[in-house]
């Protein structure tokens, strides 16, 4: 396996695969398998600034226990790469003696569903038809503000009740409405509060934890504090919409509001040229 010519995202589930294999079958920590899998590793780690040399395999899964960031494995650039889609870089592959993080394999799937969504979901298409009419439309209507729109009301309305939405929308080009529509979906039934954090859904697990998009915002959880769904709504973002646009747009948000309060008053834009450089 050669792991030097793999994207982060790509040696993080490689790593992953072969940490679930292991803890559905210990056996496996001594067979030829898993002797390939930590060689293959090690190989590729012997450039690097390390926290400490994992020498052998069980020093390796010591390393696991530690957070991403802090291997010192993972280039700036890739730990970046891996934040911006939905990775955390204070993740932990192995939770001390409980084994494998329960979350690891949800958070890394979803990262790339959200790299999937970012190429070709229905964000991605409502830009580029957006840029297509700007190209052909020869009237005075305003597309630009089309965008700013429909990025605006994605992130004001992470969950919302349906017949309200089509309300909401009517205003929107028929195209950017059907582009709307399918970025929401059912709210299910594990669903039982309003992320403080991000405004998502919270999730109850099977094991009566609260899980929300992402890591995060548990630290934003208070069982006290945390509220209900309300019960007119029943549809939410979904999942990889909520990491790609929303969770971004809402940092957006508190910068233009800090540029606003600059004596100067610097003109300020959203999205020239419909995000001219294709990232969401």
């Amino acid at each position: 396996m050669d792991v030097k010519s793999m994207s982060g995202i790509e040696k993080l589930l490689y790593i992953i695969e072969n940490m679930k294999r292991l803890e559905s079958d210990i056996t496996l920590f001594s067979s030829r398998e898993f002797k390939t899998f930590y060689h293959a590793m090690k190989h590729d780690m012997y450039d690097k600034v390390l926290l400490f040399l994992p020498t052998t395999p069980a020093k390796f899964l010591k390393l696991l226990e530690h957070p991403l960031e802090a291997w010192g494995y993972f280039s700036k650039e890739e730990i970046t790469s891996l934040e911006e889609d939905g990775v955390p870089s204070d993740l932990r592959i192995i939770d001390g003696d409980n084994g494998l993080n329960e979350e690891i394999e949800e958070e890394v799937l979803l990262a790339k569903e959200s790299l999937r969504e970012q190429r070709s979901g229905a964000v991605a298409k409502a830009i580029e038809y957006i840029r297509q009419k700007i190209k052909v439309d020869n009237t005075d209507y305003d597309w630009q503000q089309q965008y700013i729109d429909f990025r605006h009301f994605l992130t004001m309305n992470p969950v919302m009740n349906t017949i309200k939405r089509n309300r909401l929308i009517e205003h929107f080009d028929a195209k950017l409405q059907s582009f709307l529509i399918s970025c929401y979906e059912s709210i299910p039934s594990q669903a039982k509060y309003i992320c403080p954090y991000c405004g998502w859904t919270v999730m109850q697990t099977e094991k009566l934890k609260l899980k929300c998009i992402k890591l995060a915002c548990k630290a934003h959880f208070n069982l006290a504090t945390l509220e209900s769904i309300p019960r007119k709504c029943d549809i939410r973002l979904k999942e990889t919409i909520q990491l790609t646009t929303v969770i971004p747009t809402k940092t957006e948000f508190e910068f233009y509001d800090m540029l606003l309060k600059i004596p100067e008053k610097p003109s300020v834009f959203w999205y020239p040229e419909v995000e001219r450089k294709g990232s969401l």
